[in-house]
């Protein structure tokens, strides 16, 4: 079973993708560490240790920056993740887009943790 997904090499953030999220305790094998704290499903777990101002990386993407120190096996969310501003958005034409009209560029491979 499927606890987390990590989709780029460089990502230091999974997502915990089990129904009931993932609970303090539980180990994340192929990264080597165990959560410190309950994580909701859908939510981000830190991976490696996440120093103050340092950036947090899902899907490839830098996402925004560290608020704090996040330790390995945290749940990392709004309080510790300092967001960058959105800027531009409300020019792209996406804001308006209905969900069925938004095209799809290429294909999504997802690598699971056991």
């Amino acid at each position: 079973m499927i606890q987390a997904i990590k989709i780029n090499d460089g990502d230091n953030v999974a997502i915990a993708v089990g129904s009931t999220g993932m609970k303090a305790g539980e180990k994340l094998e192929k990264e080597g560490i165990t959560l410190i704290e309950n994580v909701p499903q859908c939510h981000k777990i830190s991976l490696r240790y996440i120093a103050k101002g340092e950036t947090i990386i899902r899907y490839g993407v830098a996402i925004g920056t560290a608020k704090e120190p996040i330790e390995a096996g945290r749940w990392v969310q709004e309080k510790t993740v300092e967001m960058p501003p959105l800027t531009g958005f409300e020019r792209s034409g996406m804001e308006t887009a209905a969900a069925g009209s938004l095209q799809t560029t290429g294909r999504l491979h997802l690598h699971g943790l056991p």
